[in-house]
C-alpha cells in the first residue's frame, strides 16, 4: 500500500522532474499533494472510485492514479511536449482501467430505468 509521498514521488519521476529513488522537495510535495487530492476527489465524486485517501487505495489502482496525477501536473512543472504526448496515451488507458476495476459486475438481469 502506497503512501501519499510514494505516489507523489512516482508521479514526479513519470514527469521526469525527479530522479528515481529521490524524494520530492517541499514545494513539489505541496503542489502534488493538492493534485493528488483533486484527482482522488474528482474520481470519487463522479463515482469512478470509492475512496478519497491514498491509504484506502487498492494496490492495482496505484499506477493509474500516478498517471492521472502526472497528467494533472504537466503544466505546473513545465513538462516537455514529448513527455505530454507520452502521457496523453497513458491517461486514456488509466481511466479505462479504473472504470473496469470499479464498475458493478453485470449479473445478467436487465437494468430497470428510474424515471423522475
Amino acid at each position: 500500500m502506497a503512501t501519499d509521498s510514494d505516489l507523489i514521488n512516482r508521479a514526479l519521476v513519470r514527469l521526469n522532474k525527479l530522479p528515481a529513488g529521490q524524494n520530492a522537495s517541499s514545494s513539489q510535495s505541496a503542489t502534488m499533494t493538492n493534485i493528488l487530492a483533486v484527482v482522488l476527489n474528482s474520481l470519487a465524486k463522479e463515482g469512478t472510485i470509492d475512496y478519497i485517501y491514498a491509504s484506502e487505495m487498492p494496490v492495482e489502482d496505484e499506477d493509474f492514479i500516478v498517471t492521472l496525477m502526472a497528467w494533472q501536473a504537466r503544466f505546473d512543472f513545465g513538462v516537455s511536449q514529448e513527455r505530454i504526448n507520452n502521457l496523453a496515451g497513458a491517461v486514456g488507458e488509466a481511466m479505462r482501467a479504473l472504470y473496469t476495476h470499479h464498475q458493478a459486475p453485470y449479473d445478467g438481469e436487465p437494468t430497470e430505468a428510474a424515471y423522475y
